[in-house]
């Protein structure tokens, strides 16, 4: 992943410390226990430039993103982010193998 940030992100060093950052805070059923703007805020750019890092990791199916819908605020709720298991998790034996045999493809 880092290789495919570097060579494809319109800010490949801030893209490749955003991805470090998601891989630490990854939880054992991928999803990345930090808010956009956590996020943003850990990097030290903001949540717009965020979002169109992970539309890129989206695309080839490096994460995937889920909308929470919250009823107290307008718009279409937060997102959550999952890393593909084929790339990394924090599951060991048959689940990991479980997981991985499960995910899509990454589309490089």
């Amino acid at each position: 992943m880092v290789s495919w940030l570097l060579a494809n992100s319109d800010r490949p060093k801030l893209a490749v410390r955003l991805w470090a950052k998601m891989l630490l805070r990854l939880y054992e059923d991928g999803e990345v226990i930090a808010s956009r703007e956590n996020l943003a805020a850990a990097v030290g750019i903001d949540p717009g430039a965020v979002s169109r890092v992970m539309t890129a990791l989206a695309a080839i199916g490096a994460i995937t993103r889920t909308r929470i819908p919250l009823t107290a605020k307008r718009g279409p709720g937060m997102v959550s982010y999952y890393v593909n298991p084929r790339i990394a998790t924090v599951l060991t034996g048959e689940e990991r193998e479980r997981a991985q045999a499960a995910a899509p493809p990454l589309r490089i």
